[in-house]
């Protein structure tokens, strides 16, 4: 995560602000606590509240292609929340080393896990699957990011150099040696994998939002979706992996229960209502999703080597799902298409 600025550096933030939007006189400047990968403002000035967000990618090319997505799905109807132009007509601008946009505030909260209910599961899915049916219609004329998945030669590097670090340690504590219980854990795993991403029958053939989660949307009081942010994910990719990303994040992320699979067959069941699937596509999807994070070693390198524990639910929560689905990935979808 990008450190917070100091205040002479947001006193500079501020005044290219008004230069760019003739904001007025700023009365408000504040940490918007939530963001995992940079850091985000929550801005009130004489002209109105805006929230200012940092982006994570700092080449410009990424950063338009998540512009060009949200203003893709807004323009087809999709409750997107799009960032202000500033006097050179641009919905992004640069300062000291990040790309940053400024939205209108939005006077709303995402839903909490506890607070999700079987109509935002449905205003989930459903939302899913018409973004899926209209990401086809992206023209693919030049370059756009494609969804990457695994190298299991960079894995291979990566866990050398996390195993050697922890192993070098006088002493392991408790989460010390859960996490190189686990990369041990997924290094077998990988292993014994012989899937290749080109090896499965699924295609970048649309545009994903990417990270299609309750935390990255707000709702109603009837639980429909209002409004829909964060691309920084966006991408062309299979829509079998997006869903399946999408439900074991939405409806498993705090356990396993008949809960939570309950939750998972009503999300399943309204995305498949506007665009069906069967379960041989979703398996892919769901194959290609595990074998992928367990290939991820970032969040674990967050710890052992810079002592960061920003991102240890995620974390967990990967761990969970590679535990407890790789191998039964069959068995899973069995039980969600009902």
């Amino acid at each position: 995560m990008s450190p917070e600025l100091d205040l002479a550096t947001i006193n500079q933030l501020v005044e290219h602000l008004n230069d760019l939007f003739e904001l007025g006189a700023v009365k408000q400047f504040k940490l918007f606590e939530g963001g995992y990968m940079c850091q985000n403002y929550d801005l009130v000035s004489e002209r109105g509240h805006f929230f200012l967000k940092q982006y994570r990618h700092r080449f410009s090319h990424r950063v338009s292609e998540m512009k060009k997505a949200e203003r893709f799905f807004a323009e087809r109807g999709f409750p997107v929340i799009l960032p202000i132009n500033d006097r050179h007509g641009r919905d992004t601008f640069w300062f000291q080393g990040n790309w940053y946009s400024l939205f209108p505030f939005i006077e709303a909260q995402s839903p909490k896990a506890h607070q999700l209910t079987p109509a935002i599961f449905e205003s989930l899915a459903a939302m899913l699957a018409q973004m899926h049916q209209v990401g086809l219609e992206l023209d693919f004329s030049g370059s756009f990011y494609q969804l990457h998945l695994w190298n299991s030669d960079a894995f291979e590097l990566e866990y050398i150099e996390l195993e050697q670090t922890l192993l070098a340690r006088e002493q392991l504590n408790d989460l010390d040696r859960e996490m190189l219980a686990n990369l041990r854990l997924k290094r077998d795993i990988i292993s014994r994998n012989k899937l290749k991403p080109s090896g499965f029958p699924l295609s970048n053939d649309r545009l994903l939002h990417g990270d299609f989660i309750y935390q990255n949307t707000f709702v109603d009081e009837q639980g429909a979706i209002s409004h829909i942010y964060d691309f920084e994910k966006v991408c062309l990719g299979p829509r079998a992996y997006d869903l399946a990303r999408a439900i074991l994040i939405n409806c498993f992320d705090d356990g396993w229960t008949d809960k939570n699979f309950q939750q998972a067959r009503i999300f399943l069941n309204a995305y498949r209502q506007i665009y069906p699937i069967d379960q041989e596509e979703f398996l892919s999807g769901l194959k290609m999703y595990l074998i992928h994070i367990t290939h991820m070693t970032w969040m674990e390198a967050k710890y052992i080597l810079f002592g960061s524990r920003d991102y240890l639910r995620v974390y967990q929560a990967n761990m969970s799902r590679i535990k407890h689905l790789s191998g039964h990935e069959l068995d899973f979808v069995r039980q969600i298409f009902i």
